[in-house]
């Protein structure tokens, strides 16, 4: 009876912070998406403090987001630039409070081979020009992006030689995800017509930022919204998930 009142406070605490990556390997010019959550949302804004160092405890990258109102929180790190000089082992430490902490660890290579392709692709908007989209992608090459108007979303073609992850910024002009208020909803994303999940980066005013995982031979991404060009309009989140369930019964046929 004494043991358990002594450990209850301690998983309490373990559990009022976490950290995750979404992945645990790297390679340089990798995107590493770290997310977690917290079991207690301050109500006056403190921010989580995210560090990632290496095996030698020096201090690569740092970030300060505040948890959602979900209590989640979520921010991204590239694995580049003078700093990250060595393979090996990396922690991710996260202080939330003065009171919280939790801990993630990844490995990090500095293999050419495996590089992520970091780029700009131009697509096509139709009457309203072209417009440019920032991404990254490894484990495979992208092939052709396109918005498809109809769909209220985009569609994304790659070649995926193994296991891998595309970061993409979407333009809020172009393309976006909202409900009837204005506010930001989640895009629904398919893979070969099956809906994954996606990591989303901090909100920003001109685009918003998704991360998609993929396996080994996927070959399409379909990005639905409530609009792709502003003429369109948005449209009610009932049409939206219509429309994602077309799509995923027409991958099937």
């Amino acid at each position: 009876m004494i043991l358990a009142l002594v450990l209850f406070p301690v998983a309490f605490a373990q559990e009022s912070l976490t950290v995750e990556t979404n992945s645990d390997a790297y390679f340089e010019g990798d995107t590493i998406v770290v997310s977690g959550s917290v079991g207690i949302r301050f109500s006056d804004e403190t921010p989580i403090i995210i560090y990632i160092s290496n095996e030698e405890g020096a201090r690569i990258g740092v970030d300060q987001v505040e948890p959602a109102l979900d209590n989640k929180f979520t921010t991204l790190f590239i694995a580049e630039g003078p700093k990250w000089k060595k393979s090996g082992t990396y922690n991710v430490n996260v202080f939330y409070g003065g009171e919280y902490t939790a801990k993630a660890t990844f490995e990090f290579s500095r293999e050419p081979v495996s590089r992520s392709t970091k780029s700009i692709f131009e697509v096509d908007a139709g009457s309203k020009g072209t417009f440019d989209v920032k991404y990254a992608i490894s484990g495979g090459t992208l092939m052709d992006m396109r918005l498809v108007p109809r769909n209220l979303g985009m569609t994304v073609e790659m070649e995926a030689t193994g296991d891998g992850s595309m970061t993409l910024d979407l333009p809020r002009e172009f393309i976006g995800a909202e409900s009837q208020d204005s506010k930001d909803i989640p895009f629904i994303v398919l893979i070969d017509g099956i809906e994954v999940d996606t990591t989303e980066a901090p909100v920003h005013s001109e685009f918003r930022t998704i991360t998609v995982d993929f396996l080994e031979g996927d070959a399409v991404i379909d990005i639905i919204g409530t609009y792709a060009i502003p003429e369109f309009g948005a449209v009610m989140l009932v049409v939206m998930v219509g429309t994602a369930a077309m799509i995923a019964a027409s991958r099937k046929i």
